[in-house]
């Protein structure tokens, strides 16, 4: 009799300790499953941040490249003679006596 008391002891004893390592395990696995699922936010976060920053440094590219054509066009705005061709030739303008033809153009 005194040895089933001691092994009912010792199989509560077991049970109690193999139910703590599964308590244990199971929070273990819940804390690498949410600190992996972190990890994968932020992975994709740096993702689409470097997309973010290819994409504004493609478009400060494109309005250098527009301000360095501005910056000549402006240098070329300084020339009276330039303009003078300018004006006649897009706005249609012309000197006292001359006149503008418009001649078709081969496609058309």
């Amino acid at each position: 009799m005194a040895r089933s008391a001691k092994s009912k002891k010792d199989a509560r004893k077991t049970k109690k300790s193999l139910s703590w390592k599964k308590i244990f395990s199971l929070c273990l696995i819940a804390v690498a499953c949410y600190l992996t699922y972190n990890a994968a936010q932020e992975f994709l976060t740096t993702l689409q941040l470097k997309r973010d920053i290819a994409d504004a440094q493609a478009v400060i590219e494109s309005l250098k490249n527009e301000h360095a054509e501005l910056e000549e066009e402006k240098a070329k705005m300084e020339d009276p003679e330039y303009v003078k061709r300018y004006v006649r030739g897009k706005m249609m303008l012309s000197k006292e006596g001359e006149q503008v033809l418009i001649l078709p153009s081969i496609d058309e």
